[in-house]
């Protein structure tokens, strides 16, 4: 019996297993025989890989052509097997040196032609070829994906091209040499300052970003609810390496293209948004928008009119920053450290509440039906939230006053030093501290934690309640030290935190 053994990835969430090919070509009726996978995709693989090499002037043997993928019970989909299923038959027939697959891993899917066709998730199976020692022989229309690599991956457009290669007649290759590398980050478009007004909303956002916590915009259409939060990611600093990495594997998963800069990705899903599509799921439990605005953000506009049931589901992720699919015996854990940042009007009709004198073109929904709207949203999924402002509707002087001088590029600055003082004394941003830890970070006094409290019973806040507000005053006296202040917790501090506490909507 002739054996060639050939390295592959399956897929299986941000994670890529091994998978060897085994192809054996023995006595009997002649024929391709595809174990170790669904009978579906193994039928459809078999065809193709038969039509590509014909298609490449390569002859099927006449033989028996048995092909494992193996570990067994690993779930394959897709056609990433066609590359190194194709690539074993010639190989147990001797068209190509066998000593030649034993450091490389193959992967891709096969087109009649013999054409190398894209593959979902071609990033974490690179990755894994380079963390077990391999090169990866990948499809050239993946090289947008890899292009940051300098080494260890080369792309063949044809199943021919891979198979000279591995002759040793041809060169393939990198991928930065197919796709240029664009490391630079892109020039901020939308800028805190185009805003007019609303420099509270402005700076709960800029504690926002320096913590990492989540935040909740309330007010009358056309404020700048969207406008704000459209131009929040500017106020984050790039992803690390690390960082950045990672939202191109989800991207690769995902299918889709890979970020071109280190920016934080923003998500903003309309609120008819399905449950599957927004947590992940489906028969191959794919990435949802949570994992999509990993280490980003989430916006989520129209609040209040996404069902509540969809609601609900995130306040799982909000807390543990990851989400666990499960799909018969298999779960699926994709990360989840998203920002939150939501938007909602305060009642039914969106209008500013009335003032003494002024009622024309004012909200005059009820008391109970404005309580009916702020119930959409429920209790636990609020209390998951660490910022409430309210926004005011614009005014003409609003409109007519000059730029604000809080540019985005600045704050980001600040943002960045409160951010490195947390990390160099916790190694963590304030959103992601523990509980436990909360009393010795902030360094509260006796006389201030009864007051706090006071404030806390007063207000109803829960014991989440009570550790979102140090996290957010804990937060402030941050960027107040980024600025040259002191950066102890003081009574200001909490006060500030206390008046963003989310509550929901008031009434008018």
């Amino acid at each position: 019996m002739d054996l060639a053994v050939v390295q592959s990835r399956a897929s299986e969430g941000i994670d890529a297993p091994p998978v060897r090919v085994e192809v054996a070509l023995g006595p009997g009726l002649p024929g391709v025989e595809l174990i170790g996978t669904h009978s579906t995709v193994g039928r459809q693989a078999r065809e193709r890989v038969k039509a590509a090499l014909r298609a490449s002037g390569f002859d099927m043997p006449v033989r028996k052509i048995t092909v494992n993928l193996a570990p067994a019970e690993l779930p394959k989909e897709g056609g990433r097997f066609d590359l190194p299923i194709a690539v074993g038959i010639l190989a147990a027939n001797g068209d190509l040196p066998r000593p030649a697959l034993r450091a490389r891993m193959l992967i891709g899917e096969l087109a009649l032609t013999g054409e190398l066709l894209p593959t979902r998730g071609i990033l974490p199976a690179a990755l894994a070829a380079r963390a077990a020692g391999l090169e990866a022989i990948v499809p050239a229309a993946d090289a947008g994906t890899l292009r940051h690599w300098a080494e260890g991956v080369v792309c063949a457009r044809t199943l021919a091209e891979a198979v000279a290669y591995l002759r040793g007649r041809k060169q393939l290759p990198r991928p930065a040499q197919i796709a240029p590398i664009d490391d630079l980050i892109a020039d901020d478009t939308y800028d805190f300052a185009d805003v007019r007004g609303q420099d509270e909303a402005k700076w709960a956002l800029t504690v926002t970003a320096a913590g990492g916590h989540h935040a909740l915009l309330l007010g009358p259409p056309g404020c700048g609810k969207t406008m704000l939060a459209r131009r929040f990611t500017g106020l984050l600093p790039p992803l690390e390496h690390a960082a950045a990495e990672q939202a191109r594997v989800i991207a690769s998963i995902a299918n889709l293209p890979a970020p071109v800069s280190a920016r934080p990705p923003i998500r903003m899903p309309h609120h008819s948004t399905k449950p599957g599509a927004l947590i992940g799921g489906g028969t191959q439990a794919w990435p949802g928008e949570i994992t999509l605005a990993h280490r980003g953000v989430l916006f989520m506009d129209e609040l209040a009119e996404w069902p509540r049931e969809v609601l609900d589901l995130l306040r799982q992720p909000l807390q543990d920053r990851q989400i666990t699919l499960l799909r018969g015996r298999r779960a699926i854990t994709y990360p989840a450290a998203f920002q939150l940042i939501a938007a909602s009007n305060p009642c039914p009709c969106g209008k500013p509440p009335p003032t003494e004198g002024d009622t024309k073109g004012k909200c005059r929904c009820s008391i109970e039906k404005i309580r009916r709207y702020q119930q959409r949203l429920s209790g636990p999924f609020v209390d998951r939230l660490d910022i409430q402002v309210h926004l005011h509707p614009v005014t003409a002087d609003d409109l007519s006053a000059t730029r604000s001088e809080r540019l985005s590029p600045g704050l980001r600055d600040t943002i960045l030093v409160a951010r490195q003082i947390q990390m160099e004394r916790q190694g963590m941003l304030n959103a992601e501290l523990p509980d436990e830890s909360l009393e010795g970070i902030c360094g509260l006094r006796p006389v201030e934690w009864r007051r706090l409290m006071t404030c806390a019973e007063t207000n109803g806040l829960s014991a989440r309640g009570v550790h979102r507000t140090l996290k957010v005053a804990r937060t402030v006296a941050d960027l107040e030290a980024a600025g040259g202040g002191g950066g102890n917790v003081s009574w200001s501090h909490l006060m500030q935190a206390m008046a963003w506490a989310p509550t929901g909507a008031e009434p008018h």
